[in-house]
């Protein structure tokens, strides 16, 4: 039996029973080490003797969980890095009001305009313009 056939046996199992394990409250697509653990000592326990589990196919099954792990946790830093980068925008943000900035407009070309307000918006801040609202991401240049 493969270990994907007793974690979906499993987590079935676990569900229709109503019984609570750490395992059981997580959903099938966020297995970690120790649920993978007690999937691996089930199925070494019920594994037919004459045909025992490839321990290579064990190993590059584990290699797998591993990876998606340190994906899942690169992932989570660069979240927290982009959360980062996003309140260093807001910080600057306050430090350009009354300032004149440069900025790219949106025809490409370079315009100027002085700073008056900053509005927040899903977390990114915009500076208020005589021209409108500007992207931070746009600013090439404060005077």
């Amino acid at each position: 039996m493969s270990i994907e056939a007793l974690a979906s046996t499993l987590l079935t199992s676990s569900s229709v029973l109503g019984t609570s394990s750490s395992s059981s409250s997580k959903s099938t697509s966020s297995l970690d080490a120790s649920d993978y653990l007690k999937l691996l000592m089930t199925e070494l326990e019920y594994q037919d003797p004459t045909d025992p589990t490839d321990v290579s196919e064990m190993s590059s099954q584990f290699c797998s969980l591993t990876q998606l792990q340190e994906s899942q946790e690169t992932n989570d830093q660069l979240q927290k890095l982009l959360a980062y980068t996003s309140s260093s925008y807001n910080s600057q943000a306050v430090g350009f009001l009354g300032k004149t900035i440069t900025y790219v407009a949106e025809s490409g070309e370079n315009a100027t305009a002085v700073v008056n307000g900053i509005t927040y918006n899903e977390g990114a801040a915009y500076l208020e313009t005589e021209n409108g609202q500007i992207s931070m991401g746009s600013v090439t240049g404060v005077a």
